[in-house]
């Protein structure tokens, strides 16, 4: 993923949203475990004393010091059994419920978004799928968190345990050091490994979700791609699978050799202690005190660096989240205006663009060049032109999906960029070729439009009609009350131009926007069909009353746009012609070759 190993820096923001978020999500269950985790990772020390005790009053012959000593040692194991159940079950219910806020952040951080750049950003993209898949691990972040305070305060605490045996034994925490250097290795080829086979992941996750999309059944079914879809499934995830596995083995060699030299210290600690005993300098308690405290700091220190990986882990998918919020943040701020104006009331004039020029984000080639053009107040406009001239690019500037490379839109006199944009859309509506199937109630399809209208009936029927989708609507077995959709318990499925029509219906639930954009939404209707169609939007069009709402039609079909008012012809980018049908037809130029061209075609 490019340029995404740089965005891994450590943050405290990263830090306290790996911790904070368990607090979020569960305050009660969060307090609990910083109760729980303490009392069972200093049980193990609690334990190592007692037994020193045990054995010194044992063999010394002091009964009530071996009644007090073994309770001791009970009540230290009844703590850790007993934090550790507290401590399981806490986990389980905070990693659900953290995981269920990050989901809900996530889906949160992506609609909230003004534009629709990052839908069309891989490295966005990546970092979405990494954290959607990831999102559960946050709920450890706490406990992780927890666990690395508690492992230091054991490692804290036997160390001063074996230096009270003889400061000798200090050393025995060094031979730790080659494990914490193999566990950052390990980190850091992980953490390389998960960016570099994001990619293939991602698109093994695209491939699994199209199987359950009825149009690719289809097409799998008459081209016989079921194989095809298996085998680039099995490539993807091998590719993945080959990329972490090698690192993973690489991480697990680099462990076995840092456990290995610990292993050779441990041994020297034992032998140290024992040949000190058998000189008379440590009694048969102190032996037994160092021998547990040395297997335990073994323990110990392998359970730090295994806290850390774990930590780490966590930490780089609270990074991921980290950036997105960030990204966020950035984008908000960047489209915010220092002089912001409300969405105007009416179009007194016309929308105009100056000198307008517009590329997507990470590429070089214009899509737009030079636009300079008005859209009159209370016209129906056709945006006319072949594959790749820019008309949805244009609609998508109209709508404040993307802000202009360079150049501006004004609406009457008023920059479009200062105008909240949140406003400015609940004054539009539109229809779009790749529209939404909305698998709700036939009423709440069309409601969608305008939510606060979605359980007014009348409203509703309203935009069916002016939609043409009124007869639709009827024929359905509980009318506006029919569940949508094959896949649901009584639900009703739609052809494809029914289908559109509940779309058209949706973009009049607002019935005098002041942009309306119908960015070919009737590719799955006939060309007559069409036809009738705009010509009813021209016409309603033509009643907004003060509003001066301006309607954008695009379209491939050029004789259904000979009602619009103004056609602009749009060629690699940039305006060729702009008039009415009698004007352009007249001028033989573009747009006359290609109404001929289409008209020969129908004739």
């Amino acid at each position: 993923m490019t340029g995404s190993r740089d965005r891994r820096p450590f943050t405290l923001r990263a830090l306290w949203l790996m911790v904070s978020l368990s607090f979020r999500a569960d305050p009660v269950g969060a307090f609990l475990l910083c109760l729980a985790m303490p009392t069972y990772y200093l049980s193990p020390a609690a334990g190592a004393v007692a037994t020193k005790l045990l054995v010194d009053a044992a063999l010394r012959g002091q009964t009530a010091m071996v009644v007090w000593a073994a309770v001791f040692a009970g009540f230290a194991v009844l703590a850790a059994a007993g934090s550790l159940k507290l401590e399981v079950y806490l986990s389980y219910t905070i990693d659900k419920k953290v995981n269920a806020l990050v989901q809900r952040r996530l889906a949160e951080m992506l609609v909230r978004l003004p534009g629709v750049e990052h839908y069309e950003r891989p490295d966005h993209l990546d970092e979405v799928q990494q954290l959607r898949d990831n999102a559960g691990e946050l709920g450890s972040g706490l406990l992780a968190a927890l666990n690395m305070f508690a492992q230091v305060c054991q490692v804290v605490v036997v160390c001063a345990l074996l230096a009270a045996q003889t400061p000798l034994l200090l050393l025995l925490p060094l031979f730790a050091v080659p494990s914490f250097v193999a566990a950052g290795m390990s980190n850091k080829l992980t953490m390389n490994a998960s960016e570099e086979s994001a990619e293939p992941e991602r698109m093994a996750h695209r491939i699994v979700g199209m199987a359950a999309q009825l149009p690719v059944a289809r097409e799998t079914r008459l081209f016989g791609l079921a194989e095809e879809w298996r085998d680039r499934h099995r490539r993807l995830v091998a590719s993945a699978d080959r990329i972490q596995g090698s690192a993973y083995l690489r991480s697990a060699l680099l462990g076995a050799a840092g456990n290995l030299l610990f292993a050779v210290g441990y041994f020297g600690a034992v032998l140290l202690v024992i040949g000190r005993a058998t000189s008379g300098e440590l009694s048969a308690g102190d032996v037994a005190l160092t021998v547990v405290l040395a297997g335990q700091a073994h323990g110990f220190i392998s359970g730090l660096v295994d806290g850390t990986k774990f930590l780490a882990g966590i930490f780089i998918v609270a990074s991921r989240m980290d950036w997105l919020t960030a990204y966020e943040r950035n984008e908000l701020r960047a489209r915010a205006s220092d002089d912001p104006h409300p969405a105007p009331a009416r179009i007194a004039k016309a929308i105009r663009l100056e000198d307008l020029s517009f590329r997507y984000p990470g590429t070089e080639r214009p899509v737009l060049h030079d636009v300079s053009l008005e859209l009159p107040s209370g016209a129906v406009v056709a945006l006319v032109g072949e594959n790749g001239a820019g008309k949805s690019s244009l609609v998508k500037l109209l709508l404040g999906y993307y802000a202009p490379t360079s150049g501006r839109i004004l609406v009457d006199e008023t920059d479009l960029a200062t105008i909240d944009v949140g406003e400015w859309r609940s004054q539009a509506s539109g229809a779009f070729q790749d529209y939404c199937r909305f698998e709700f109630l036939a009423r709440e399809s069309i409601g969608m439009g305008k939510v606060e209208d979605i359980d007014n009936e009348a409203q509703v029927l309203s935009a069916a009609q002016r939609a043409g989708a009124d007869q639709i609507v009827t024929g359905l077995p509980k009318g506006l009350e029919t569940q949508l959709g094959a896949d649901w318990e009584g639900g009703t499925d739609l052809s494809g131009g029914q289908w559109q029509r509940i779309a058209l219906a949706r973009s009049m639930m607002r019935a005098h926007p002041l942009l309306l954009v119908l960015d070919e939404p009737t590719a799955a209707l006939d060309a007559q069909a069409e036809h009738e169609l705009f010509q009813s939007f021209a016409e309603a069009a033509a009643d907004t009353g003060d509003a001066g709402g301006i309607t954008v039609l695009v379209t491939h079909r050029f004789s259904t746009v000979t009602m619009a008012d103004v056609i602009i012809v749009l060629a690699d980018g940039r305006v060729e012609e702009i008039g009415d049908h009698g004007e352009l037809i007249s001028r033989k130029g573009l747009y006359a070759e290609l109404f001929d061209l289409q008209a020969s075609a129908y004739r």
